[in-house]
Parts: C-alpha cells; structure tokens; sequence
C-alpha cells in the first residue's frame, strides 16, 4: 500500500507540472522533490509512454507532464529504458519521418531548421495518430528533452547513449541540441570523443567545430566555473594527450572546484604526465623538481607548494580587509575578503571574516533589501558559527525571513520569535510581534486611559488648589478686633453703667 501511495503521489506531482518541459522550462526550476524514494522505475517509466498512445486525452496529457518532468533523480530510471530501446530498434527511416510529423506540426518545413523545437509539436500528432513508432519517439524526444533541461555531465551520457541507438534518425535534433545548449553540452561533446558508436564520435566532433572550438586550449575558455570543470573532467577520462599540458596548468587555479578537477583528471593520466608536472613545478616555485621523485610524488610536491603559497596570499588579503573594515570601507573588505575566500576556502583564519559581512548584512537590512541581507548574515554565520555573535546573526537571518514573508503577505509570527529566543534584545522583532498581535495598538488605548484618567486627576487637583486660595484669600480681607480691645474687655469692672 505505501509503494501503491508513492506511485500515486509521484504521478500526481509530475501530472501537477504537466508542459512544463513543452513550454520551455526547465524541471530544475520547478521545485522538484529530491526523494530518491519518489523517482520513477523504469517500469513506470514504460507504463507512461504506453498512456501516450490513450485513447483518453487527459491519460495522454498526464503521462506527456511526467515525462516532461522528470529530475536527475530520475537518471537511474531513464538509463534503464534507454538500455532496452537497443534491445527493440527501430527502423531509421520510420523514426525519421514521425520526428519529421513533429517538426511539421509546429510550422517547420526543412529538416535543417536550426531553430524549430519540435517537442510542442508531440500532443498534437498524438491526437490524430498514434501507431507504435510515433508513439516511441514521443517518448524518445520528451526524454532527449527532459535529459537535455538537466543539463549534467551525467544526463548527458544518458542523453548522447539515446541518440546512439539510432542517430540517423536523430541526425537532425542532434545538431539542434548542440545548438540550443550551446557551451554546457562541450564537457559531453569531449567524453564523448571517446564513444563506443563511431557516430556517436563523428557527431562530438562536429559539434565542437559548430561551437567554435579547435582543441583543449579553447575548450577550457569557460566562464562558468562548472562547465569548465566538467571540461576538465571531460579530458581525464578520454585521456586526451593532447589536452594534457592544459589540464596540468589548472592544477594550481586559484578555484578549489576547478583546481580539484584538474588534479582528478591528471591523475588519469598518471606517470604520462610527469614531464607536464615537473614544468609546471618549476614554473610555480622556480627550482627544478627532483629527477628522483615520481609523478605522485611530484604532483604532491606541486600542490603542497602551491597552497603555501596560495594561503599565503590570502592571509595577505585577509589583513588587508580588516583593515577596511575598521576604516569603514565596506567595499573594499568584500573584494579582499572574497579573493582570500577564493583563494582558500578553508582559510584557518576565515571566521575573522565573519563581522564584516554581518556589518554588510546590517546595511543591506537598512536599506530595505533583505534577501541580500538574509545571504550576507547566512555568510557570517558560516565563517564563523560558534562565534559570541553568532546567535545575534542567527536572529537576523530568522528576522529577515520573516520580513520577507510578511512583504509576501504572510505573517510569519514563529520567525519573529524565534529571533527573539536567539536575540531577546532584538528590538525590531520584538515590535514586529507586538504590531501583529494587536499589543501595540493595546497599549496604546491603555496609554490613553491612563493618560486621560491623570489628565482628570491632575485637574482635580487644580482645581481643589484653586478654590482653597479662593477661600484664604477671602478670610484675609477680613479685619480682626484689636488686641487691645478684647484685653480693655477682659479687665472692665463688673459693674453696670449708671450703677454705684
């Protein structure tokens, strides 16, 4: 029952992104569960495109969404059904003409349209025909597709083994592929130079002539720093001498994923690359290399010298951008401490770095832009986690997600407080919950009682003061009998007048 429920659930989710590949998104950006225990079987896989040919058109729409979707935890699945596409090849000409029905239907009518993208074009072949072949390169094409979105070294083993179970049929798409993903298909076009299908070989060749690229030296012109890496990686597993001096010279980048593909790929060529490594020592720490010592030994010599020297240089500009950050200049401690950081990314000395960027973080808070906020106090607290600022910077992050939230229209209370557990002098957080939770306007009625009852009691006593003058100075206006007089009373005779 748990498997029938995860099935269910896996379909449900693909069905819920039904043409997303069709209308040119790529299922990386879908947010795809990465759930091993959710990826599709190649069992499923083959159930789906059996609903491709349904007479139910939603059946159809939902098995063309899953396939459509489908994430690079579906590789194992998707290798699987390649595999079994050998075992049941068809026939080129065939193949050729229901990929051509594809192309028609979206308007294309030359075979060498650079341009055309034919998959849009599969729903609508399926409605009127639906006989095995098209229904097998339906499937075929939306895989091509969904390996090709994913866009991996390792999908593109998968992608280029689909394409060799018959490439004359894919003689056309396959150079459209080349086309549309331009530079991140280079590290499969170099793997596969080294091919079982001489086709598979011919068509790798081609296609770093159409991207402009004669050799390792202009292949390795990459800016993204993972394509060329793969590049490299590209290169030590065809082990290709000639492009040996070039992946020996990256050995020493000052990029840890490049340098660490480069350092894989030379040691596929092993004791061949010694004389490429003993030029490169000498270069780098202007001695010979000692003739005696291996290409092992060697190569481990090489990269011991070159991180002395690279952490030294970033110490140097660690030092420089503390500096700047004690002068206020901001800008210039990001430069430095980002070169430091490339340079050695596990820099002993890396969590001084911390405070800058969390002072980074605070500006970029007060200046309303709180993703780059959240990401520059998700640094600091990742150069330096066990830091007494940390929890302060914790709070921050838990802070600002909650902001951003909230500008979302959703009121994230459990995130102000949570800041407010990490910071309970958190000031923000504490009058973010207060106006959320109506505290701030009930202190504020209560402020006006209290306010309003002093008023009445503070004219009260006005009040009482002034009558009370009213009355001394009533009594003062008064004259008072003499005191000689009541004294001439007390001393008279008690005799009455007239009276003797």
């Amino acid at each position: 029952m748990a498997q029938l429920y995860r099935r269910i659930y896996w379909l449900s989710y693909r069905v819920g992104l039904t043409w997303a590949l069709l209308a040119g998104t790529s299922p990386a950006a879908a947010q795809s569960p990465a759930n091993d225990e959710l990826a599709p079987s190649s069992a499923e896989l083959a159930s789906l495109a059996r609903d491709l040919g349904d007479e139910d058109e939603s059946k159809r729409a939902a098995a063309l969404g899953a396939l459509a979707a489908l994430d690079p935890e579906s590789l194992p699945a998707v290798h699987d059904r390649v595999r079994s596409f050998r075992r049941r090849p068809l026939h080129s000409d065939t193949a050729y003409r229901a990929l051509g029905a594809f192309r028609h239907t979206v308007g294309s009518l030359r075979a060498d349209d650079i341009e055309v993208d034919m998959a849009p074009g599969v729903p609508l072949v399926l409605r009127e025909q639906r006989d095995r072949v098209t229904i097998a390169m339906a499937e075929r094409l939306l895989l091509l597709r969904a390996l090709e979105a994913m866009g991996t070294v390792e999908a593109g083993r998968v992608m280029v083994d689909l394409m060799a179970t018959d490439f004359e049929a894919w003689r056309w798409e396959s150079r459209r592929l080349v086309q549309r993903m331009g530079a991140r298909i280079v590290p499969t076009l170099i793997e596969s130079l080294g091919h079982s299908e001489p086709k598979a070989r011919q068509w790798a060749r081609a296609g770093l002539r159409t991207l402009g690229i004669d050799g390792a030296g202009t292949a390795v012109q990459q800016p993204d720093i993972t394509v060329l890496a793969d590049t490299l990686r590209g290169y030590g597993t065809i082990r290709s001498m000639d492009a040996m001096p070039v992946v020996v010279s990256f050995t020493t980048h000052d990029r840890l994923k490049v340098r660490q593909a480069a350092r894989w790929a030379t040691e596929q060529y092993g004791r061949n690359a010694i004389w490429q490594l003993r030029r490169a020592y000498r270069n780098l720490t202007g001695s010979d290399a000692n003739r005696a010592w291996g290409w092992r030994r060697l190569a481990e010599a090489l990269y011991a010298a070159y991180d002395d020297q690279r952490l030294g240089t970033a110490r140097t500009e660690l030092t420089e951008g503390l500096s700047a950050l004690g002068a206020g200049d901001l800008g210039t401690m990001a430069e430095r401490f980002e070169h430091a950081l490339k340079l050695a990314p596990a820099l002993p000395e890396r969590s001084q770095m911390a405070a800058g960027y969390a002072a980074m973080g605070a500006r970029r808070l007060a200046e309303d832009d709180l993703a780059g906020a959240e990401r520059l106090f998700q640094r600091a607290v990742r150069l330096g986690p066990n830091l007494p600022d940390a929890a302060a910077w914790r709070a921050q992050i838990a802070f600002v997600r909650a902001e951003r939230r909230l500008s979302g229209g959703i009121v994230d209370l459990p995130g102000y407080r949570r800041a407010l557990e990490l910071d309970p002098d958190h000031a923000a957080a504490s009058r973010a919950i207060d106006t959320l939770t109506g505290r701030t306007a009930q202190r504020a009625s209560e402020h006006r009682r209290w306010a309003a009852g002093l008023a009445a009691a503070l004219l009260a006593f006005v009040v009482f003061l002034f009558l009370r003058r009213r009355r001394r100075a009533r009594q003062d206006t008064l004259s008072p009998p003499e005191e000689d007089e009541l004294l001439s009373g007390l001393d008279a005779p008690d005799t009455l007048p007239g009276v003797t």
